[in-house]
């Protein structure tokens, strides 16, 4: 049992493009997995997180458009107001911040409490490793990071990530849905 691998080879993260990829990642979720057994303690790194997912509305859409529209050449981050039911978060409000996420620890502590509990996340416009330091900490384990790389006109290029923690703290991409008008 000591020194196992697992039986799948070691490849680069593996995103499902349309359907029949997600229905085979579904009837088989340990290819999602690379395995290994290290003494008793097994070590997992997700390539994929399939059991959450984000939802932006399009009062936070339109938000975000806003700010890209304000913040001319310099970065921009700040946080994602929302709540979270079941493995979905909901992305309601942006709320942006003057320099990077929050100044430190008790700060963040005191913008939660003043937002009640309903800061989920945090966004950030061309992010850098650098400017992402302050987040992936114990603080910001569970949340939701939403990078948003403008393009050229008005379109943005928007990616999510879970930060999550498994022996260091890393980013576990996560599926991100925007809220569109229904058809009548």
């Amino acid at each position: 049992m000591f020194g196992l691998k697992s039986q799948w080879p070691e490849t680069r993260p593996f995103f499902p493009a349309n359907r029949s990829q997600r229905r085979a990642i579904n009837s088989n979720p340990q290819r999602l997995f690379r395995t290994e057994v290290v003494g008793l303690l097994f070590s997992f790194e997700p390539h994929y997180n399939e059991n959450v997912d984000a939802f932006l509305s399009k009062e936070a859409y339109r938000e975000i458009q806003v700010l890209r529209l304000t913040l001319g050449q310099k970065p921009q981050d700040g946080l994602l107001l929302g709540h979270r039911r079941g493995p979905r978060y909901f992305l309601e409000r942006t709320w942006p911040t003057l320099q990077g996420f929050f100044a430190g620890p008790e700060k963040y502590w005191q913008l939660v409490q003043a937002f009640e509990g309903r800061v989920i996340g945090f966004f950030s416009y061309q992010p850098s490793p650098l400017r992402l330091e302050p987040i992936l900490q114990p603080l910001g384990c569970g949340h939701i990071l939403l990078e948003i790389f403008p393009r050229k006109k008005s379109s943005l290029a928007l990616k999510c990530f879970l930060i999550d923690f498994n022996g260091s703290f890393f980013l576990s991409p996560c599926p991100l849905q925007i809220e569109t008008k229904r058809q009548k």
